[in-house]
């Protein structure tokens, strides 16, 4: 029939889509983790000119060093789980052709 598409070409579309919207979403929370950080480290710098005494600059720094590894193992989940859709959805890896 003139007009419809071949039930593969169909598909191919939505294959597309899903991959443009998992990497739309992946690229989306990368940024938001990278202005996460950079605002995180912002406020470590700004607390650190505060700091009198190496006691304070001890504390700071254990402090931001626990904030970060507690970001960054919710970091590693979140963009985890966007590649996890990613591997199970229906998108097919592109295919060279020579």
């Amino acid at each position: 029939m003139p007009g419809r598409r071949p039930a593969g070409r169909k598909r191919a579309g939505k294959t597309a889509a899903t991959a443009a919207k998992l990497a739309d979403a992946y690229q989306a929370k990368v940024l938001d983790l990278m202005i996460t950080s950079a605002f995180a480290t912002l406020d470590y710098a700004q607390r650190l000119l505060s700091a009198k005494t190496p006691g304070d600059f001890v504390a700071l720094s254990t402090s931001h060093a626990f904030k970060q590894w507690g970001l960054i193992i919710k970091q590693t989940g979140e963009l985890g789980s966007i590649a996890q859709r990613f591997a199970t959805s229906d998108v097919k890896r592109p295919t060279v052709v020579e």
